[in-house]
């Protein structure tokens, strides 16, 4: 089978998102919300990224938080947190986030390609 020559731009953006940094919301998180409900995929990593942010904000009370983007604004090394080491530790959880995210592209390929 042939893959689909049309994609829509919803898809094209999808497979370009990851999670990081921003400074303000992003559009990006309702693309992920229409890819999820419309191929029932990564249903959870909305909940992920709220998790890391309530996670963020015992360390950290500035303006950038944890959402789905093309480009971060400031990397974690950037931030000033309360306490330095925890840096490793959001760098972690910033990792299998993004790992996760990523076996949902994975998935919406298959899906579309018809495996």
């Amino acid at each position: 089978m042939k893959f689909k020559e049309f994609i829509d731009e919803d898809i094209k953006e999808f497979r370009k998102i990851k999670i990081g940094l921003l400074k303000n919301k992003s559009k990006e998180e309702v693309v992920v919300s229409k890819i999820s409900d419309k191929y029932d995929i990564a249903k959870n990593i909305i909940n992920e990224i709220n998790s890391l942010n309530k996670e963020l904000d015992k360390y950290y009370k500035g303006k950038f938080k944890f959402d789905f983007c093309i480009r971060e604004d400031i990397s974690i090394e950037c931030l000033r947190l309360k306490k330095e080491n925890i840096k490793d530790l959001f760098k972690e959880y910033i990792i299998k986030a993004n790992d996760s995210f990523a076996k949902a592209k994975t998935e919406l390929e298959r899906k579309l390609s018809g495996n």
